[in-house]
């Protein structure tokens, strides 16, 4: 299912998910869109990941425009990054 990504990514498809409690977010990089809420690039990493296969991995783009925000404590992570067209009450 891991491998699904970079095809979803590929497609154009916005990916919208919940961040993983132990990964912390940093608001103040990247563009502050508002509080506790901005965008960030994210570069391909030098190796794929261990659960990755080599094509999916190829597949990638070298690099992302990731939004995170938060709403009620919980981070959210998308690659819906028009603040305008896409607010956080959402």
């Amino acid at each position: 299912m891991k491998d699904l990504t970079p095809c979803v990514l590929k497609q154009g498809t916005p990916l919208v998910f919940r961040q993983r409690s132990n990964v912390k977010s940093d608001f103040r990089l990247g563009q502050r869109m508002e509080t506790k809420d901005h965008m960030i690039n994210f570069l391909k990493p030098q190796k794929a990941p261990v659960w990755m296969t080599d094509k999916a991995y190829s597949e990638l783009p070298e690099n992302i425009l990731i939004r995170e925000f938060s709403v009620n404590g919980v981070v959210y992570v998308t690659t819906l990054n028009n603040a305008k067209n896409t607010q956080k009450q959402h």
